[in-house]
């Protein structure tokens, strides 16, 4: 169960936060921020997994899996740490693929594994609230021009009105958990959009993107437009929702909509790096990647481009996330801050080819 027993012991307060996916993007970014205000952070983390070296510091480490009753139950036991008389349940963790096809491992952890961490949320009655991290995608899209905004708390989620097997795994989480919260537990639901930022030492998408613009490797882009957050503020926004956040409700974390075109010269801006030199139409796009895709097929390889990445370019990206502004006081930096930080840390890591040099702050655009 507990590899790692160093709590802060700056906090002299009886709560125990338990986080999942602790050793993720964002879950790292919450438990930084948990200990940065004196807070006591059990982690729930994959027996094994090499990404728990990110896991800050002062963190007790629980090892288990979320497709494991028994481990979830035991994940919110306080009764060998007299020390506490409650805790709050952030779950954060999550299977994410941008593969849109069905795959039961991820409805296994995505919604079994929720249901796991509810069940023992009901069965521990010292766990005095239950914050899940949903996602944009798991809210039905509105054509374009219209604003998506949270699903009324008494509208059951639709899995069949959005797209991809992920989407549709945290649409059925997140309605589990809005279940359990009319029965009676103390929960609520934030929707985070893309994340951005620096410390993604898994590489995600958008990091990759990022990576490939800085080192000059995208000489065309598309059109379409994103919608991203800074992994810190996120962090900040999902800690608030389990400060502040009104049981049965559900808060987006989003931003305003950016084009690859923007954040490109954002990039330019901070680093000097190359743009694109042009930026493929929509609809061109989506042909391109059904070739792309055909020629995948035949050769086994990844296609470079596929038609659900098109699709998330092309979507409607346009959040109202002023109820999390009013409620929990969530708020996003810029994006041009945010790119600057990512462009910085991505040249400290290594990742990025040649001697490009990030420019300070006051030299770059604020957008």
């Amino acid at each position: 169960m507990n590899t790692q027993k160093t709590l802060n012991t700056q906090n002299t307060g009886n709560t125990l936060y338990l986080l999942t996916g602790a050793a993720g993007f964002l879950g790292s970014n919450i438990c930084a921020q948990l200990l940065e205000r004196g807070d006591h952070v059990r982690a729930f983390v994959l027996k094994g997994d090499p990404a728990i070296r990110y896991i800050p510091q002062g963190v007790e480490l629980f090892e288990g899996d979320l497709c494991s009753a028994e481990d979830c139950m035991n994940f919110f036991d306080l009764s060998n740490d007299p020390c506490y008389t409650g805790s709050v349940c952030i779950h954060c963790a999550s299977m994410v693929t941008v593969n849109p096809d069905y795959n039961e491992k991820l409805i296994a952890v995505n919604v079994g594994g929720t249901e796991n961490i509810i069940a023992a949320a009901q069965a521990h009655p010292e766990c005095r609230k239950l914050v899940y991290v949903s996602s944009t995608g798991a809210i039905p899209e509105l054509p374009k021009g219209q604003t998506i905004r949270e699903v009324d708390q008494f509208v059951p989620y639709d899995d069949d009105r959005v797209v991809g097997w992920y989407s549709r795994s945290k649409a059925m989480a997140t309605q589990k958990v809005l279940d359990a919260a009319q029965s009676g537990l103390n929960a609520c639901v934030v929707h985070p959009s893309g994340i951005l930022g620096p410390n993604d030492h898994a590489i995600s998408e958008t990091t990759g993107t990022v990576i490939k613009i800085m080192n000059g490797e995208m000489p065309v882009g598309m059109a379409g437009s994103f919608n991203l957050c800074d992994v810190r503020d996120l962090a900040a926004g999902t800690i608030a929702a389990a400060d502040k956040g009104k049981k049965g409700e559900c808060y987006i974390l989003g931003n305003k909509e950016v084009t690859l075109k923007e954040v490109a010269q954002m990039l330019h801006d901070a680093c000097g790096c190359k743009k694109p030199l042009f930026y493929v139409p929509i609809k061109a796009a989506y042909a391109l990647a059904a070739q792309m895709e055909k020629k995948a097929a035949r050769t086994g390889k990844k296609p470079m481009m596929t038609n659900f990445a098109v699709y998330n370019l092309d979507r409607n990206n346009h959040f109202d996330y002023s109820k999390a502004e009013r409620e929990l006081g969530y708020h996003t930096r810029p994006y041009a801050e945010t790119l600057r930080d990512e462009a910085l840390w991505l040249v400290a890591e290594g990742k990025i080819k040649g001697s490009l040099k990030v420019r300070p702050a006051a030299a770059a655009a604020v957008v």
